[in-house]
């Protein structure tokens, strides 16, 4: 899953005025609809209003404390909500477009890896919206394009990709080799029945199960081109048959999908050290506290 932002803005970087677009690009409006089509959208109150509609081929989720009950929209509170929707299994894999507003892109900026910007070459005398482009010096531009003509001074409009670049990992403890991988919670499950919650914070895991673990590893932030290795560690989990099939990291949580393909079930206690990671970076490695 990778968060990327997507705003169509003049030269200073404005995108609205009083809850609407600054600028409705023929050109601009088919990228976007390329881009996004079949990837989550997440938006605020304002920018779902000024759509006015569910965009179609595409899961529409509104991130808000109002309330707001349309077919087609997945409204949620809390960024804890937004999470555990994105975090299921057949959503983690999608893109998220982060398109707007303000508020959106200001909590999802620690997040995103990618962003796409649609330039106007025009100064926009009235607006109260900007993109926050001082994330653009963490950014390296990869990709640039014209799309189209600005009919009113035939100056052209230019599509622009950004790669973040600059990157520290920085993690809640610090190992000279592998870290270590403390079982902390189950945040997904797929089986016959979900996991049995047992004495001393343990929970029984049944043959075939897959589930996402919720490891005791912070990790702030990851370069792109960080190679991770993870691994079950030599012990009873192994033995068990208890497999690493991915791995991810959501508010910075680093997380861990399993699977169980030994021939009995096994139990997992708060605590239990299941899995090392080891980070392979060309990137300076710094660790907090």
């Amino acid at each position: 899953m990778k968060v990327k932002f997507i705003a169509c803005t003049d030269k200073n970087f404005a995108v609205g005025n009083d809850g609407k677009l600054l600028f409705r690009i023929r050109e601009d409006m088919k990228l976007f609809r390329e881009m996004t089509m079949g990837s989550i959208v997440v938006m605020g109150r304002k920018t779902f209003e000024e759509i006015g509609k569910p965009l179609e081929g595409r899961i529409n989720i509104v991130l808000s404390r109002s309330d707001i009950s349309v077919g087609g929209v997945h409204v949620f509170r809390s960024m804890e909500e937004l999470k555990a929707f994105c975090m299921l299994s057949e959503n983690r894999l999608k893109d998220v477009f982060v398109i707007g507003g303000a508020e959106m892109w200001e909590l999802f900026r620690r997040y995103v890896s990618q962003i796409h910007l649609t330039k106007v070459p025009d100064d926009s005398p009235e607006y109260d919206t900007v993109f926050p482009h001082d994330l653009l010096t963490a950014f390296t531009l990869v990709h640039k394009n014209q799309i189209g003509i600005y009919e009113k001074n035939y100056q052209p409009i230019v599509h622009e990709v950004y790669d973040r670049q600059k990157y520290v990992v920085v993690m809640n403890r610090k190992n000279d080799k592998l870290v270590p991988l403390r079982f902390v919670d189950v945040l997904e499950y797929v089986g016959d029945k979900p996991p049995t919650t047992l004495k001393d914070d343990a929970v029984k895991i049944c043959i075939n199960d897959r589930i996402a673990v919720k490891t005791d590893l912070r990790v702030y932030e990851l370069p792109l081109d960080t190679l991770v290795s993870v691994d079950v560690v030599p012990s009873v989990f192994m033995d068990n048959g208890l497999m690493v099939a991915g791995w991810d990291i959501f508010e910075d949580d680093f997380i861990v999908y399993m699977t169980l393909i030994g021939k009995k079930s096994i139990s997992l206690k708060r605590g239990d050290i299941i899995a090392d990671v080891n980070f392979y970076s060309r990137h300076p490695l710094i660790y907090a506290p």
